[in-house]
């Protein structure tokens, strides 16, 4: 098969938009069961971006996203849904940088984000979650640091063991008021 035989090293692109630049540089092989290794940055300005989704959806988007991705694997076609979050968490290396971020929907007022701004990452040892602060749904918070460890074995496989969560969680006023639907 020709497909299995076929290469691609693209050792620099760079494709940028009014509202977002992604770069990098992929190698990928065999078609047929593809094996890639790339190295990608993606910049995004949300309000640039907002014009992408339906009003109906969101009705303010600010702010700027930063995601860098070291990944590399290999995956057979058949079950590439599965082995994507299997790279995803196994094989990858992702940094998020969230830069004051504030997104509306007039479709409910819990669906609130303003001003969040901090970092987030992930290896395959842990997510790590460093000064994360803003406002979700009214209530304001800060994270200083999270640590979630066998996140992708206890949830996502559903295997025996310990999920690991060490966090440092400051949250602002209550209105208990938005709790009464869940009880």
């Amino acid at each position: 098969n020709e497909i299995s035989k076929l290469k691609l090293n693209v050792k620099d692109y760079h494709l940028e938009t009014k509202g977002a630049v992604i770069s990098g540089n992929l190698k990928l092989e065999d078609l047929d069961n593809p094996s890639y290794d790339t190295n990608t940055k993606i910049k995004i300005a949300l309000a640039e971006t907002k014009a992408l989704l339906p009003d109906s959806l969101v009705s303010e988007l600010s702010g700027g996203i930063t995601i860098d991705i070291q990944s590399k694997a290999h995956l057979n076609m058949d079950s590439i849904a599965d082995q994507a979050i299997k790279a995803a968490f196994e094989s990858s290396i992702i940094q998020v940088e969230l830069n004051n971020v504030t997104a509306h929907s007039d479709m409910d007022p819990l669906y609130k984000i303003e001003n969040l701004s901090g970092s987030m990452g992930s290896d395959h040892r842990a997510i790590r979650i460093i000064d994360l602060v803003g406002k979700v749904g009214g209530i304001e918070f800060s994270i200083d640091s999270t640590i979630i460890e066998n996140l992708y074995n206890t949830v996502i496989k559903n295997q025996h063991g310990k999920l690991l969560v060490d966090t440092r969680i400051s949250l602002g006023d209550l209105d208990y008021s938005m709790f009464a639907p869940f009880m």
